[in-house]
């Protein structure tokens, strides 16, 4: 049943679309919204809402929208008080890019900074912050006044799976990586009225939504879910006998010393030891070729790689045709950023977890074009902290891998019916019988690569020597768990 039909909310759904030059909003979008106007309408409280979306669903169009949409229904028969978008994002980049994104469309966006007075916020459609930064003295006393209070519509959560992976620690000897992000609740007191939270991430498993409602003390949020298992992605994996990476990654060197800047785009994720190992094999062979880094088509990205490098990278990822052909990357450069023309992932050695793998592979096949994601495991690949989920991944060899996806999200929908099945996944591609089989080409040395044959193999557990780097100031930092 529809939740709104009126025309005042149809007009500004209308709108919406205009501004963002788009003919149509995704269902969840839509009912969004309209959730918004019928409970404005009937005077009662908008409820909390839980969005578990894969990579480019449109998440942030949520709060991109919002001020306009209520704006316009401020001109009809609806008077929203509040029309401000508060958005708390782990990652500065990912801020200055939003706050440029928006600017561009005539929505004013602004970040959240410690000197901040209540006339700083009058006329905001979207208000940036970090955790850090929210919870701090000066913004606490600052969201107490009246007047910023009336103008806050929702409080956005971004990437909210960081609240249970960075806000808290398994390790009772150790503290967590980011503590303010399991404190975010607190925001809910301070603002002293009922403001909707709207919790969004690309992927969530059970455990982990329910972790992240209970910490934000939502009370029966509307639920927004899909599997992350995106059907333009096939889905492979392999192991490798050895970690030799000058022999694995020798083909894709070749391929890009020939084809230059019209390699394929690949990026590689794994640890940061990894990351700097595999960039050494690319730079022993091309540097020459390539001293400067502002004309390599390769690069690497982690926590401590140089501001105007990480600047270079991710505008070069935002641009289908960009110099940058080839990234070796740690989780740091995971999160937000929208890579143009990018159809394979390869993650050297597993993940801590299935949420980091799905959203990292997830940034392949954007553009709704056929991709593969390759997960390579090689001796003793598995970290300390590896989740059972990314072990039994790791060990599937006797089902679709599509099949255990739905299954541990937890997922309602239907499996997707694959054709031709060889672009589902490694099983699949043994039973397809289109007479036109081929797995994508992975650009990795296949004569040292076989599929996993044995499920008894031990997995032997190594120490995860990744360093977190963190900034002084207390805003986000970058991570290369």
């Amino acid at each position: 049943m529809e939740v709104c039909g009126d025309k005042v909310c149809a007009d500004a759904l209308e709108v919406l679309k205009k501004k963002f030059g788009i003919s149509s909003l995704k269902d969840y979008q839509t009912d969004f919204f309209k959730t918004f106007h019928h409970h404005l309408q009937q005077q009662q409280r908008v409820p909390d809402f839980f969005i578990a979306q894969p990579t480019g669903h449109g998440k942030s169009l949520l709060f991109q929208g919002i001020s306009c949409f209520l704006g316009h229904l401020a001109l009809g028969q609806v008077q929203p008080s509040s029309t401000t978008a508060l958005v708390i994002c782990p990652i500065n980049a990912l801020i200055e890019d939003q706050v440029a994104l928006m600017a561009k469309r005539d929505i004013i966006a602004k970040r959240w900074t410690h000197d901040m007075c209540a006339k700083d916020l009058e006329c905001v459609d979207v208000l940036f912050t970090s955790p850090e930064t929210i919870l701090s003295d000066s913004s606490r006393d600052l969201l107490k006044k009246k007047d910023v209070i009336k103008t806050i519509c929702a409080v956005f959560v971004d990437e909210s799976h960081c609240i249970e992976k960075w806000g808290t620690s398994s390790d009772k000897r150790r503290a967590a990586f980011r503590e303010s992000f399991s404190q975010l609740a607190e925001v809910r007191s301070l603002l002293a009225k009922p403001i909707p939270f709207v919790a969004m991430m690309a992927t969530a498993m059970r455990r982990t939504r329910d972790f992240i409602i209970a910490n934000l003390q939502m009370y029966q949020p509307k639920l927004y879910i899909r599997s992350p298992g995106k059907q333009n992605i096939t889905y492979t994996l392999h192991t490798v006998n050895h970690k030799n990476v000058d022999k694995i990654f020798q083909p894709l060197i070749e391929e890009l010393r020939i084809h230059k800047y019209d390699c394929e785009r690949v990026v590689i994720f794994s640890n940061r030891d990894n990351v700097v190992d595999i960039f050494g094999s690319f730079d022993y062979i091309l540097r020459e070729e390539y001293p400067m880094y502002e004309t390599r088509p390769y690069a690497m990205y982690h926590s401590t790689t140089e501001e105007p490098i990480k600047k270079h990278i991710v505008e070069s990822f935002q641009d289908p045709n960009g110099t940058i052909r080839i990234l070796m990357a740690t989780i740091a450069f995971g999160m937000g950023i929208d890579c143009k023309n990018l159809h394979q992932v390869i993650h050297f050695g597993p993940p801590a977890d299935l949420d980091s793998y799905f959203q990292e592979s997830g940034r392949a096949g954007r553009d709704g074009k056929q991709s593969v994601a390759l997960l390579l495991r090689y001796p003793k690949s598995f970290i300390r902290n590896s989740s059972e989920t990314i072990k039994e991944y790791c060990l599937l060899e006797d089902k679709c891998r599509r099949q255990m996806l739905l299954k541990l999200y937890d997922s309602s929908e239907k499996i997707p019916e694959i054709t031709p099945q060889h672009n589902c996944c490694d099983f699949c591609y043994q039973s397809c019988d289109c007479g036109d089989c081929h797995l994508p080409k992975h650009f990795i040395d296949v004569d040292e690569i076989k599929p996993i044959i044995d499920v008894d193999e031990e997995v032997v557990v190594e120490e995860d020597t990744e360093c977190f780097e963190k900034e002084d100031s207390g805003n986000e930092i970058d991570s290369d768990e």
